[in-house]
């Protein structure tokens, strides 16, 4: 009797971890789904967005240090 709930028992343990290797596994799947996506996402929209926004605002910077220099100029001592 013993060793028949002995087997019960183990089988019982190893379904259980059969089926928490199965989620484990399908839930592996999914994230690496999503990963997949969200780089694609990133390397898609987020990056050329970002970058395009860097250049204007390097633009932007770039004139009013322009403005800024045209300015300092106009300033110096001995000037009309």
């Amino acid at each position: 009797m013993g060793s028949e709930s002995e087997k019960t028992g183990a089988s019982r343990v190893e379904d259980a971890g059969r089926k928490i290797g199965q989620k484990l596994g399908e839930a592996q799947q999914r994230v690496e789904k999503e990963l997949r996506e969200m780089v694609g996402y990133v390397e898609s929209d987020v990056i050329p967005d970002v970058r395009n926004q860097s250049t204007k605002a390097l633009r932007s910077l770039s004139q009013k240090l322009i403005e800024m220099a045209e300015y300092m100029e106009g300033k110096k001592p001995g000037r009309s």
